[in-house]
């Protein structure tokens, strides 16, 4: 397969959707490049109204004898691939199973670029079905897990995944993940079940029958505080008027409200609540809300991939974008996932570093009040690209605030 380019014009976009007729797809391979890798088993269920309602399977039969690695790993081995079809039959019978859907998988990047190459060459139609990846669905989660790959998933949700490594057994195994990602929030996935804490009179609490309006939470999903607020007789609201009685926000919100508008707890005709003043006139447990969230918050951090996996959802770039061909890093506590604000950087042909160098086109500055460490200093990286702007080097230092106009103008 030299013939393969990494160019893929036609490559569909990521979604983060949930369609109900889909199909998914899952590929055994040689090796981890297409430049240099061939696909060996290709599988795919069709799905429609969140049904299986057909299969495909197929070895595909590569050009070189396949290593003992990949034999014991996947249990396909190369005489098993001697009569297999060849990459032409297998890739027309894809492509005519998948054609017109919506193509789910787990770290699907890596099967759609293997069979975006395969189409190129061995078929005249490209491969420009959208897709949803599992994987970044449950990097949306709060699941405290070692890592997102699909066993560690499996395991964590039960999911029975009898023949791993091989491409149907993945499907099943995929699919069942998808669709408890597609029945349950994603933010409020792996968070423990403080609804289930609450007691059961609520008649005489101050929220009770009254409007409320949750503005921004910190310690649980909106989901699940809604669900609160539900439980304990409060009517949630999700836009403001005039008959919102409450806006409950958390103390970041709070604090910023403070600084725009004084001290007063009143917002037009509604009443300012703090959501940890909200947690203690719930009797929930605070302290081990925020230790929850803490610990979250920092196996999240751990977690955080390499800038290496952040790649491009297409192939198609505007050049007068002004992230286009520019270095930006980030620095700081970020309100936004940093993966996400990075993803969005290469989706526009923009290139995201790990630290300050004289490449360096952009520094996002997140909030720094919880490093005490610094005890009010500036961060090594701002102190670094001051001083690249001071010998007049294209850099500018920007707020996490002015790359998000950036995307809400996009």
């Amino acid at each position: 397969m030299s013939s393969k380019t990494q160019q893929r014009p036609y490559k569909g976009q990521s979604l983060v959707d949930f369609p109900d007729n889909y199909v998914v797809i899952d590929i055994e391979t040689t090796g981890l490049n297409p430049l240099n890798s061939e696909i060996i088993e290709v599988a795919c269920l069709k799905i429609h109204d969140n049904q299986i309602v057909n299969t495909f399977e197929s070895l595909c039969q590569p050009f070189n004898d396949i290593s003992f690695f990949i034999e014991n790993l996947t249990g396909i081995t190369s005489s098993d691939l001697t009569s297999a079809p060849s990459p032409c039959e297998v890739i027309s019978e894809f492509v005519d199973f998948s054609k017109g859907y919506t193509l789910v998988g787990h770290n699907i990047n890596f099967d759609i670029n293997f069979l975006y190459d395969y189409c190129d060459v061995y078929s005249e139609r490209p491969l420009s079905n959208d897709f949803v990846d599992t994987l970044r669905l449950a990097r949306q989660t709060r699941l405290d897990l070692e890592n997102y790959k699909l066993p560690t998933l499996c395991s964590y949700f039960n999911i029975h995944n009898i023949n791993a490594h091989r491409a149907l057994s993945d499907c099943y195994a995929t699919n069942e993940l998808y669709q408890i990602f597609k029945s349950t929030p994603l933010d409020s996935i792996g968070e423990p079940d403080y609804l289930s804490m609450l007691q059961n009179d609520f008649t005489d609490h101050p929220f009770y029958s009254k409007k409320c309006l949750c503005y921004e939470t910190s310690c649980i999903s909106l989901t699940q505080f809604n669900n609160i607020l539900i439980k304990i007789g409060a009517i949630p609201r999700y836009q403001h008027s005039k008959s919102v009685d409450y806006i409950i926000m958390n103390e970041r919100a709070m604090r910023r409200h403070i600084e725009c508008y004084g001290t007063d707890r009143n917002f037009k005709s509604a009443q300012l609540i703090s959501e940890i003043e909200f947690y203690e006139l719930c009797c929930l447990p605070v302290e081990k809300m925020i230790k929850e969230k803490s610990k979250a918050s920092k196996v999240n951090k751990n977690k955080s991939i390499s800038i290496s996996e952040i790649i491009p959802t297409n192939t198609e770039f505007d050049v007068n974008h002004p992230l286009f061909g520019k270095v930006c890093v980030f620095t700081g506590a970020l309100s936004l996932p940093r993966e996400e604000l990075m993803q969005f950087v290469v989706d526009h042909g923009g290139i995201c570093g790990s630290g300050i160098t004289k490449k360096t086109n952009y520094l996002f500055v997140g909030s720094f009040e919880n490093e005490t460490r610094l005890k009010g200093k500036k961060s090594s990286k701002i102190l670094k690209a001051e001083q690249y702007i001071s010998e007049g080097l294209d850099l500018k230092i920007l707020s996490e605030r002015e790359f998000i106009d950036m995307i809400k103008a996009d």
